[in-house]
C-alpha cells in the first residue's frame, strides 16, 4: 500500500530512485527503443513509422529530408522540428541536440546515460498536430486520460476517466469550455495501454489518432518531470485517489 501519497510525490520519489534507472524505463525514454518495445507488446503496425535515425551530426547534416517530416531528438522530450513544405531547416538546432543531456533539465535519470541521436518521422497522418490521448495506467489498469488540445498553439487539457466522465480538474494547462467528444478508437486505446503498461508500477501511455486509426506516440515514465500543477489545488487528492485506487488509502 501507498498509503495516501499524492501525485507529485510519487513521481518525485520514481524519478530520484534505482528503478527510474532500470534498463526496460531507460529503453522506453528513447524515442528509437522505445519502437522495439511496443512492436513486441502490441505490433509494429501501432508505431509511428521511422524515416531515418541519425547517429551524429554529420549524418544530420548529409542526410537530404523528407520535403515534409517531423523531426526530433530521440534522447529528450519536449524537442521537435516540423518541416511541412521544404523549408530550410535549422541545423544549428540538430546540431545543439547532439550535445544535450536531457538529464540537467529536470534531473530525470532515465534520461541520463542516453545516447543522442536524432529521428525522422513522417508528420502523422498527414497533419501538423493531430488529436493527442495520454493514458495514466497504475499497474497496467488504464486509470485516467488526458486530451491535449493545441499543443502548438493556446494549449489546453482536459480529463476522462475510461468511461469518457469529465474529470473535474487540469494540470499545467488551462481546461477547454466546450465538449470533447469520445474518439471512436477509444476502447483500442485502453486495451493498448493495458498491454504496454502491464511492465510498470506507473507509465502514461501516449497516443495520436485519427479517428479509427491509432499509434503510439511514446511511454511517458514522469509526466511533467513530477511537478504536475493541478487546478483546482485541492484536486491532486482526486486525481490521486482515481490513478491509484486500492493502493491509495
Amino acid at each position: 500500500m501507498l498509503g495516501a501519497t499524492m501525485i507529485n510525490d510519487y513521481l518525485y520519489r520514481l524519478r530520484t530512485s534505482r528503478e527510474i534507472e532500470g534498463p526496460l524505463r531507460v529503453a522506453v525514454s528513447d524515442k528509437e527503443l522505445v519502437k522495439s518495445f511496443i512492436a513486441q507488446h502490441v505490433g509494429n503496425q501501432f508505431n509511428v513509422p521511422t524515416i531515418a535515425v541519425l547517429r551524429s551530426y554529420t549524418e544530420a547534416v548529409r542526410y537530404n529530408y523528407p520535403s515534409q517530416c517531423v523531426i526530433k531528438p530521440t534522447h529528450a522530450s519536449a524537442q521537435v522540428i516540423f518541416r511541412r513544405d521544404a523549408e530550410e531547416i535549422n541545423l544549428a538546432t540538430i546540431d545543439s541536440w547532439f550535445d544535450l543531456n536531457y538529464y540537467h533539465h529536470a534531473r530525470e535519470r532515465n534520461y541520463r546515460n542516453l545516447r543522442p541521436k536524432v529521428i525522422v518521422e513522417p508528420l502523422i497522418f498527414g497533419h501538423f498536430a493531430p488529436e493527442d490521448f495520454k493514458v495514466f495506467c497504475w499497474r497496467g489498469v488504464p486509470k485516467f486520460i488526458q486530451v491535449d488540445i493545441s499543443r502548438f498553439g493556446k494549449h489546453m487539457r482536459a480529463y476522462f476517466d475510461p468511461e469518457w466522465k469529465r474529470l473535474p480538474f487540469t494540470m499545467n494547462h488551462p481546461a477547454p469550455e466546450t465538449p470533447i467528444a469520445s474518439p471512436p478508437a477509444l476502447g483500442v486505446m485502453l486495451e493498448l495501454a493495458a498491454k504496454l503498461s502491464a511492465p510498470f508500477t506507473f507509465i502514461r501511455v501516449d497516443f495520436y489518432t485519427s479517428g479509427s486509426e491509432v499509434l503510439v506516440g511514446e511511454l511517458t515514465n514522469c509526466p511533467e518531470a513530477g511537478r504536475c500543477v493541478f487546478d483546482p489545488i485541492s484536486a491532486e487528492f482526486t486525481a490521486s485517489r482515481l490513478l491509484f485506487g486500492e493502493d491509495f488509502i
